[in-house]
Parts: structure tokens; C-alpha cells; sequence
């Protein structure tokens, strides 16, 4: 036997050491850079949804209140109501001027649901101009078109 193929010329594995973790490569940088912008763009914009619409939570609340009490007083400032939400949501110019089937187009235009296209427009008529011809008990499609139309309007300001 060779001298060269004995046993005692083989050297041990060597083992690599494992890549270090830290600094990272250049690509990490620019994943976190883009992230974090993301990440303060997102935080953003929930904050500015969130104070834009607190107009609706105060309707909402006012809404609220009013079903609650469900007696007539309570009941006549549904239409001052809406028309207090939409001035927020729209200009003054697009609202103020607005009463009866106009008033009624207008709030059933920027809501894609209709609220006030049956039953729940008439009375908001009705309560507008003769708030003593309504029972309180007949109200109820009314107060739910006025929930559903402070919910899911479509405000500009938004």
C-alpha cells in the first residue's frame, strides 16, 4: 500500500461558520424603509377616518338619545337632525336651500341604499311640516332611515 492513501494523511471537515445575522443585507434596509412608511401611512389614515366621522358618532349618539326617549319633542328634531349631518358632510350651498322632494332626492342620492324613498320619506315630510299628524308608533321606518342614512352616506369631506 501507498503511503498517500493511508488514513493518517486526511484532515478533519472543515465546517463554515453560519453567515452572521447582524448587519443585514442592504435589501433588509429597504423592506424595513417601505414598511414602516406603510405603516405611518395606514396609521394615518385610520386616524383622519377617524375624526372625520366623528360628526356621524355625534349623530348617531343624538339619534340615540331620541329613540330613547321616543316622545314627540324628542321625535320633531329627526329633520334638524339630518339636515345638521348633511351640512356637515356637504357644503352649505348644496343643503341649506333644500326642503321637501328636493331634501328628500338629495339625501336618497348620496346614500346608496335609499333610505327615504318610501314609507320613511313621507314621514320625514310629514314630520318636517305637520309633526302633530304622526304617531309615535309608526315612526320606526323613519328612525331606521335616519340610522341608515348617517351610517352610509357618502360625505365629500371624507
Amino acid at each position: 500500500m501507498s503511503d498517500s492513501a493511508s488514513l493518517t494523511n486526511l484532515n478533519d471537515i472543515v465546517i463554515v461558520p453560519p453567515p452572521p445575522w447582524w448587519p443585514p443585507a442592504p435589501g433588509w434596509y429597504a423592506l424595513a424603509f417601505v414598511s414602516l412608511i406603510i405603516i405611518i401611512w395606514s396609521i394615518y389614515r385610520l386616524w383622519h377616518r377617524y375624526h372625520s366621522n366623528r360628526y356621524r358618532r355625534a349623530a348617531m349618539a343624538e339619534l340615540a338619545q331620541i329613540e330613547t326617549e321616543q316622545d314627540a319633542h324628542a321625535v320633531s328634531f329627526l329633520p334638524a337632525l339630518l339636515k345638521r349631518t348633511a351640512l356637515h358632510a356637504y357644503s352649505r350651498e348644496q343643503v341649506a336651500a333644500l326642503s321637501g322632494e328636493q331634501w328628500r332626492g338629495f339625501l336618497d342620492q348620496h346614500c346608496e341604499s335609499e333610505p327615504f324613498k318610501g314609507e320613511a320619506g313621507d314621514l320625514l315630510t310629514k314630520l318636517a311640516y305637520h309633526p302633530d299628524a304622526i304617531k309615535l308608533p309608526d315612526l320606526q321606518p323613519l328612525l331606521n332611515g335616519v340610522r341608515v342614512w348617517i351610517k352610509h352616506h357618502r360625505a365629500e369631506s371624507c
